[in-house]
């Protein structure tokens, strides 16, 4: 009687182990076809492109201004910037206007963490090479 329990168990184990490998690849197939649709921006690029503009104004303005409480807006900013920045890369599929996007992206990241740190030059540095890689996109492509 014990074999037949173990017989039992074992293809009972094996009939799960096999639906579970039936069900990862259906699902891993269904992840293949969806992946050339990952993500699409439902804001068009020109109001995309005003926000970021008004955040980096904001930032700018930061910057200028005195004391310790800025840093903490300047660091909010600058994490919004870099978040359009991201949705931003989805706009074209040319590499160069994703490689800027990313840039940017990577760069107001950085920002936001100069501001968590209350860093103004490295902030200004910053500042200054985003503002390059958003020239170099608009050169080109407005």
């Amino acid at each position: 009687m014990g074999w037949k329990r173990t017989a039992l168990s074992m293809v009972l184990v094996g009939g799960c182990i096999w639906c579970c490998g039936l069900v990862q690849r259906v699902y891993s197939e269904e992840q293949k076809a969806d992946a050339g649709d990952c993500y699409k921006p439902v804001a068009p690029p020109h109001d995309l492109m005003e926000a970021q503009d008004q955040h980096f104004e904001e930032i700018k303005d930061l910057l200028g201004q005195q004391g310790a409480r800025r840093f903490r807006k300047l660091s909010i900013h600058a994490n919004i910037l870099a978040e359009l920045c991201n949705v931003n890369q989805y706009q074209s599929e040319e590499k160069d206007y994703k490689n800027w996007a990313i840039e940017a992206r990577d760069l107001s990241l950085k920002l936001a963490k100069a501001g968590k740190d209350k860093d103004q030059d490295a902030a200004s540095e910053l500042v200054r090479e985003i503002h390059a890689r958003c020239t170099s996109c608009h050169d080109k492509y407005n």
